[in-house]
């Protein structure tokens, strides 16, 4: 009976350990006696779902014990991230680490998700947060872009300048020993597009502009030209849903897709050169055909983290070096965006 008994863990073992799919390992853990469960060594268990993290529809028999033994497997799992027991060196663990975000991610009252959205934004340091943010799958998805929203927020929070500026890498388009200026993508674009909307029309809900009023939304914040009047084409790209008006949903999504979410930081020296600018652009209706319009500014005033928060997005632990541009942040702290 020992002999077979043995043979028949080995067995089992080799199957196991062929079978890249946890709900396998799930299955036969749940079939055993309570003295049989040593043959299925856990953490393989947890090694497998972190390149494979499945959901319960994906189970073999969904049951109530093989649902409460995967959501042990995905606590570990989790545990092993926050732990700092795990990293994503292997490509398997890469691809899982995707799955997980793209198939776990969004469910925010998830404990899991909460968890690990707490470890990224408070705990972990910038290279590890860097490093999960950077790491792609097989298919070339990079984390960061591939998360859902609610992820992609930690991330923007951690690696961003004042979480928001993804500050290009490569030397500054200008550079002088007064200014820096560097292009950059700014990841609250689309909010600002949707208060522009609801500063010119209001935030009932379901409101909409004719062309007329599309038109002098646009002009408003500098999107067009005060003398271009051929916008009839921009009109028609903006209205999706072809009903003549345009609601507040088609007007970001034009704005994203037809000016995008690129911008230019002006980083400052001198903060009267710096006040003065802002003022200046404020009281005067700068033609956009001519001048680069601003859009905000930021300085230590407005924001107390911004000179941590440029340091650690102009060279964040684990890039290798590389550095969006070579200057000591706390000279450089008055920032005008256009």
């Amino acid at each position: 009976v020992g002999k077979n008994l043995l043979e028949g863990c080995n067995a089992l073992k080799s199957v196991l350990i062929a079978s890249p799919n946890p709900a396998i390992h799930i299955r036969l853990y749940t079939g055993l006696g309570e003295d049989q469960k040593h043959v299925i060594e856990w953490e393989n268990m947890v090694n497998v779902y972190a390149s494979n993290p499945i959901k319960a529809s994906e189970l073999l028999e969904n049951s109530g014990e093989e649902v409460t033994i995967l959501e042990k497997v995905k606590a570990d799992y989790i545990d092993s991230i926050v732990e700092e027991r795990r990293s994503l060196l292997s490509i398997p663990e890469r691809n899982g680490w995707l799955q997980f975000l793209t198939s776990h991610g969004k469910e925010k009252t998830d404990p899991c998700v909460i968890k690990l959205c707490e470890y990224l934004e408070e705990k972990a340091s910038m290279r590890t947060v860097w490093e999960f943010a950077q790491t792609k799958d097989q298919f070339g998805r990079v984390a960061k872009l591939a998360a859902p929203r609610n992820i992609q927020k930690v991330f923007e929070k951690r690696l961003f300048f004042l979480g928001r500026y993804d500050i290009f890498k490569g030397p500054p388009i200008h550079q002088s020993a007064t200014c820096v200026v560097v292009h950059a993508t700014d990841a609250k674009m689309p909010e600002y597009f949707g208060d522009k909307y609801d500063e010119h029309v209001g935030t009932e809900v379901g409101t909409t502009v004719d062309e007329k009023k599309f038109k002098e939304i646009l002009r408003k914040i500098e999107l067009i030209s005060h003398d271009d009047h051929n916008i009839n084409h921009l009109f028609r790209r903006a209205d999706v849903d072809k009903s003549g008006k345009i609601s507040k949903k088609e007007f970001v999504d034009f704005c994203v897709a037809e000016i995008g979410c690129k911008v230019v930081l002006k980083f400052m020296r001198n903060k009267d050169q710096f006040r003065r600018e802002v003022d200046f652009r404020k009281q005067n209706h700068l033609d956009s055909k001519f001048v680069v319009g601003s859009i905000r500014s930021h300085d230590t005033k407005s924001d107390p983290g911004l000179v941590q928060s440029l340091k650690d997005s102009i060279q964040p632990e684990g890039d290798g070096g590389e550095k969006s541009f070579n200057v000591a942040a706390e000279d450089y702290c008055n920032v005008l965006v256009m």
